[in-house]
């Protein structure tokens, strides 16, 4: 039976009927980066607006916005019905609401997490609203908004290929074991696994939470590094009643996503993030939280500071 280790279930959860009419633009990733960029440069950006006012007034001007998106519940993921969706993407379409830019403006672009910086740096994307997670590596890449999305490390397994004494809950179970690690590509999985010493031919990589799971329950891996909560949502009621989610790793750091910028556009950050911390602060990040069972604490006290200092 699943552990979920005080996290709620994610079904389908019910949305807000304002921010339901998104347009949905689903592209390869190699497509994407192969996009010519027309966007208007940086100087036309920064020159109409500054951060206390009116640093957005560039995309309200033009009309539309381009959100690129990821295909990871609960935070950023796309709906069976084509609409936008998630903990990080309601609460994104909500700042930009509040600063003049409803969500039928607002074009999301479902991007593999490899295309997603390339695409932001070459204007093909306005934002990027993607379970994105802040590193050291990325920070120097992008402007990160502060803390949306905030999750913690578990080691999942198949609830009958361990006994309950054995099962690994740390990663040193997982070295001292010789375990078969799954691990998400393009992650910071792996950085954490050598970190911690489990060796690189243990180590398996995975193209996307869907393909951990699978390969978990395949046997190919004998148990999977990943934000429990991201794997919860993911899992179908079948799974629920065979996966294991493992308690939080106490010796992992905290892993959170924000709305990611380009690096000029600093004051469109500050602005975004001022109208993202009255949302924290008003009730509304913790009805959406809770529409997603998600816990909205742990992104009210984190900072991207903070996370920026985690390996990349």
């Amino acid at each position: 039976m699943i552990s979920t280790m005080g996290r709620g279930a994610h079904p389908t959860p019910p949305h807000r009927p304002a921010r339901r009419s998104l347009r949905l633009l689903a592209l390869a990733s190699a497509a994407v980066i192969g996009l010519s960029a027309c966007s208007p440069s940086a100087s036309e950006t920064s020159a109409s607006g500054s951060a206390s006012s009116d640093a957005f007034d560039s995309l309200r001007d033009k009309g539309s916005v381009n959100l690129g998106v990821a295909s990871v519940a609960p935070s950023s993921y796309i709906q069976p019905d084509g609409q936008l969706a998630g903990a990080e993407v309601d609460t994104t379409l909500e700042v930009l609401d509040r600063l003049g830019i409803p969500s039928d403006e607002v074009k999301g672009t479902a991007l593999e997490f490899s295309a997603m910086i390339p695409a932001l740096q070459a204007r093909q994307q306005d934002l990027l609203s993607s379970s994105l997670f802040i590193n050291s590596v990325r920070c120097e890449q992008v402007a990160f908004s502060e803390p949306i999305f905030v999750g913690t490390y578990s080691l999942i397994t198949m609830d009958d290929a361990f006994s309950e004494s054995d099962r690994p809950t740390v990663l040193d179970d997982v070295v001292s074991g010789n375990l078969k690690l799954g691990l998400q590509q393009g992650g910071v999985q792996a950085a954490l696994a050598e970190d911690a010493g489990v060796p690189e031919e243990n180590q398996v990589l995975l193209p996307n939470i869907r393909g951990v799971i699978d390969a978990l329950k395949a046997g190919q891996v004998d148990a999977v590094l990943a934000v429990g909560v991201q794997i919860e949502a993911a899992l179908t009621d079948e799974e629920k009643s065979t996966v294991v989610i493992g308690p939080v790793l106490e010796d992992a750091p905290l892993m959170g996503s924000g709305v990611a910028f380009r690096t000029e556009d600093t004051a469109m950050r500050d602005r975004f993030n001022e109208v993202l911390a009255q949302v924290k602060s008003d009730g509304t990040f913790d009805d959406i939280m809770a529409e997603y069972g998600v816990d909205p604490a742990p992104a009210k006290t984190a900072t991207t500071a903070e996370l920026c200092n985690n390996p990349g």
